[in-house]
């Protein structure tokens, strides 16, 4: 595979110099860069019904550009989408919606975004300079082959009222031609994001990883993803040196292994697995795939605890965190020699609003200042709050180094994206389906010894009866998994079945008292969702100072 692996790379790196090239050299050109971005989406959708109604026409400056078109919320785009979605053309680009690509943080639980071709194009002129960067630092990366994972495990093919696809078929879509060249040099098949039981898949991914001795790159997005499937190779080893050994592989669901995933033998590898898992902890995953030069995953926020337990077990191998990418696009990438990452500034037209209600460009951005990201895109969205917040740590080559603090109104420990409005109206709906009167609801992660859940915190004037506890679990989970990214966070197993906790009473009174130590308590207000951990202890606690 190592030939096959240096050649698809080689293709792929080909491909990608000459944009990496232009994003490198025009760095001391970037708000021209950003400007001129801006003039070419608006002069492309000028004719939309979108660009009539804001007069795209006779919009000359980004002053007018921002004078002409408000802020967008997802909730203002939704009468767009569901136009075009219905079949009709020229709505938010007067090029056609490829696909609608589905991802969590709207009250509906889903949002559809609409892909152009003009969209894919910005993204990859986003992955270029990153895929560049990667190769240069870690040439080893060349050799080998790699597992990403993007698309949802599970995936069900569906189309729109108006027969436009919804959702990507598989990863290697995201990346156009490159993804699909890819696939001859991935550690894992595409078909195994369409086995549906989680036990099979995490099993048979398992396999498949500790089959790849030449395993140089691993791509993905929550370490929680990887951390359980690192578990299942430690503890289900004589399952997984059975299949090497026999070429004998029986999945936890007993069902049949597709042809696809019917294992070989390789004695060879057989006895490079046994001798690595022998090793000392600390020792085993490095000695299984001695080649693999970068991991790639979420470092920051509340990833930070779980990457860091994927560093533990991966001594040696270089930790690159993520850039900010929205399935709404690409704000930045990471660079290994800027320790962290810079805006795509060749892709889509970035705004960043300031804490003092200033809209500010991305040469204009402050060393330690924190700001709100907005975008524009070539798939239709115009000064969108994709509601994420960066603050600049420094600059690189002229552009400002940022890094991702937080995302406003949603909740997201491994990548669910849960939005306040959806479970406010997915709260409202358990408790009606249980027969519960609360008096006081909160939606929180909290993590137990084996992994993270949402609790639901409800106050009532008498204790749910267990019908209607266990009504209230299942409808909750039901509804919050409309949300597509928490249902694959469930599937993953990234997430546990939520869990209810009825509070004796003081409920909203000690919600306010954790607020109040980061802010007045005039500026408090009721929340049904909180991003932050450690309320179980919080409501006990205070439950016993009352």
């Amino acid at each position: 595979m190592t030939l096959l692996s240096a050649v698809v790379h080689g293709l792929w790196l080909g491909a990608a110099l000459p944009e990496a090239g232009r994003f490198f050299r025009d760095t001391a050109r970037l708000r021209d860069t950003q400007l001129a971005i801006l003039r070419t989406i608006l002069r492309g959708n000028a004719d939309t019904a979108f660009g009539r109604q804001h007069g795209f026409a006779d919009i000359r400056s980004h002053d007018d550009y921002r004078k002409r078109v408000p802020l967008h919320t997802w909730d203002e785009v939704v009468p767009y989408v569901e136009r075009l979605a219905g079949g009709e053309a020229n709505v938010l680009t007067a090029a056609a919606v490829r696909l609608l690509e589905p991802t969590g943080g709207s009250a509906g639980g889903r949002k559809l975004i609409p892909y152009t071709a003009a969209l894919q194009g910005e993204f990859h002129r986003g992955i270029a300079p990153w895929i560049v960067d990667l190769y240069r630092h870690y040439p080893g990366m060349v050799a080998g082959r790699s597992f990403w994972s993007i698309s949802p495990q599970g995936f069900h093919p569906e189309r729109s009222r108006g027969g436009i696809p919804v959702g990507f078929a598989d990863d290697s879509e995201y990346l156009g031609w490159n993804g699909r060249l890819l696939g001859a040099a991935m550690a894992a098949p595409r078909s195994l994001t369409r086995v549906e039981e989680m036990d099979d898949f995490r099993l048979l991914l398992a396999e498949r990883l500790v089959r790849c001795r030449d395993l140089a790159l691993i791509s993905i997005w929550s370490p929680t993803f990887l951390l359980p499937v690192l578990d299942i190779i430690e503890r289900d080893a004589p399952a997984l040196l059975r299949s090497l050994f026999e070429g004998r592989l029986i999945p936890p669901s007993g069902r049949p292994l597709p042809d696809a995933f019917r294992p070989r033998v390789d004695r060879r590898r057989a006895r490079e697995v046994e001798a690595a898992l022998a090793r000392p902890e600390a020792e085993r995953f490095a000695a299984l795939w001695p080649r693999l030069a970068v991991l790639s995953c979420w470092t920051a926020g509340p990833s930070a605890r779980y990457a860091a337990q994927l560093a533990n077990r991966f001594p040696g191998v270089a930790m690159q965190g993520k850039g900010l990418l929205a399935t709404e696009g690409m704000v930045t990438l990471p660079l290994v020699a800027a320790g962290g990452a810079v805006p795509a500034y060749r892709s889509h037209f970035l705004e960043f609003l300031a804490d003092d209600g200033a809209t500010l460009l991305a040469d204009e951005l402050a060393t330690g200042a924190t700001y709100r990201v907005v975008l524009t895109t070539g798939g239709g969205l115009y000064r969108y709050d994709i509601g994420d917040r960066v603050t600049v740590t420094g600059t690189h080559r002229g552009l400002p180094v940022l890094s991702f603090i937080g995302r406003e109104r949603v909740s997201d420990r491994c990548g669910e994206k849960l939005a306040a409005a959806h479970v406010a109206d997915a709260v409202e709906k358990a408790l009606g389906a249980a027969g519960v009167a609360a008096r006081f609801v909160l939606l929180a992660p909290e993590e137990n010894g084996s992994g993270i859940r949402y609790a639901l915190f409800v106050e009532t004037r008498h204790a749910p009866l267990p019908d209607a506890h266990r009504v209230l679990v299942e409808t909750l989970d039901g509804e919050l998994n409309r949300n597509p990214h928490y249902a694959h966070c469930r599937r993953l197993g990234q997430l546990e079945r939520p869990a209810v906790v009825t509070i004796a009473g003081g409920g909203l009174a000690a919600y306010q008292a954790r607020c109040a130590r980061e802010q007045r308590l005039g500026d408090i207000k009721p929340a049904v969702l909180d991003a932050r951990t450690g309320w179980r202890e919080w409501f006990e606690r205070e439950s016993m100072r009352a």
